[in-house]
């Protein structure tokens, strides 16, 4: 969500004021309120890898404070799995 919010938030101005000044008249936008959505897109170059750095900081804090509670959850049935199949296993094998 955040991600597209910035592509919104940098591209729309842009959007906004080149169709204006594509299908209006020559001079309906001025020359310096032009350049601040063209230099708020540009911006967006900058910011963008800014964004995904936060995002996937979140991502691994998730994964790394989830992963040992499912670990510890599974890690306690699978081995009980295993050890019944190796204990059956085994007692063919003395047999």
């Amino acid at each position: 969500m955040l991600i597209c919010a910035g592509f919104l938030i940098a591209w729309i101005p842009y959007a906004v004021v080149s169709v204006i000044s594509a299908f209006g008249q020559p001079d309906t936008v001025p020359l310096a309120l032009s350049v601040i959505p063209t230099l708020l897109a540009k911006s967006s170059a900058v910011y963008n890898p800014i964004i995904y750095q936060v995002m996937d900081l979140k991502n691994t804090c998730k994964q790394l404070s989830i992963c040992p509670t499912l670990k510890s959850r599974f890690s306690t049935s699978r081995p009980s799995a295993v050890s019944g199949s190796m204990k059956e296993t085994t007692a063919a094998n003395d047999n």
